[in-house]
């Protein structure tokens, strides 16, 4: 009984979202023009375009023909330049310093299927809305708390992470070797308080006996941004629906005349912690 309230929980607010593009009615050979496009935290956006069939149609698998779409982006009535990839599917990557308020509107069209457009605004990021923020590290652990002002964040749609960038040096007998480096996220969970929370376990050195009879020894160097991310409806109704509804992620969208989503959040990094070679 609670899953089926959460859908048509969910169902209603997805048709109320004023962000929300109600589907054209097609034949099931038709097809649409898809547009995905995140905006925001870095100077390079990328839009993909691809050609997708309705929910019901077998997506068509085997047409490999080009898409050969074009674009225009838009800031604030400005056309933007972008370098293009094309194939089956397209892709635009702008360069492009984004501010809160900024308004973008993406058009694009291909032969043979209808134009497209979406548009969606850079989230304004209110004063005071960080109440506190504060993180200490015991027993090689990282913890730590965000509270949010709630009169403030009454109305926005936030997200925090942790940005989490690991530099693995490695080294032989104690010779310097080689190094890697990956990077992710962790988000931050919610406790009964209200307050935003984490924890993340630093690394610790390895060290193995190869089959040379050599030591292997590896120091990891921790990298992290604590970010709180303001999300724009568009962007979180969509994820909202893949959440809930990963087999038809097509579902939502704020594209008039076909699918996907164009949208965008703004970052503040709340602070930052480094540590050395553990």
């Amino acid at each position: 009984m609670r899953s089926s309230l959460f859908y048509i929980s969910l169902l209603l607010m997805l048709f109320s979202c004023d962000s929300y593009a109600p589907y054209p009615v097609l034949a099931d050979e038709d097809a649409l023009l898809k547009l995905v496009s995140v905006i925001g935290g870095s100077d390079s956006t990328v839009v993909y375009v691809s050609k997708e069939y309705m929910i019901t149609h077998d997506h068509r698998l085997s047409d490999e023909s080009a898409l050969n779409s074009s674009l225009r982006f838009i800031v604030n009535g400005e056309n933007i330049e972008y370098k293009a990839k094309k194939d089956i599917s397209d892709l635009y990557v702008i360069h492009h310093q984004f501010r809160a308020g900024d308004r973008v509107e993406v058009f694009c069209s291909a032969p043979g299927l209808p134009d497209v457009t979406a548009v969606t605004v850079i989230p304004e990021v209110p004063s005071d809305l960080i109440k506190d923020f504060s993180y200490t590290v015991e027993d090689g652990i990282l913890k730590g708390g965000l509270v949010v002002n709630s009169s403030k964040a009454a109305d926005l749609h936030l997200s925090a992470d942790l940005g989490i960038t690991e530099i693995i040096h490695i080294y032989k007998d104690d010779v310097y070797a080689s190094s890697r480096t990956y990077w992710r996220s962790q988000p931050f969970s919610v406790n009964g308080s209200g307050e935003w929370v984490f924890d993340y376990q630093l690394p610790k050195d390895y060290v193995v006996i190869d089959d040379e009879g050599k030591v292997i020894r590896e120091t990891t160097e921790i990298q992290i941004s604590f970010n709180l991310d303001i999300i724009s409806e568009e962007l979180y109704f969509a994820r909202l629906h893949q959440q809930s509804s990963s087999m038809s992620p097509s579902s939502y969208t704020n594209v008039k005349g076909g699918l996907g989503y164009v949208g965008a959040f703004n970052r503040v990094v709340i602070g930052t912690f480094k540590s050395d070679a553990q």
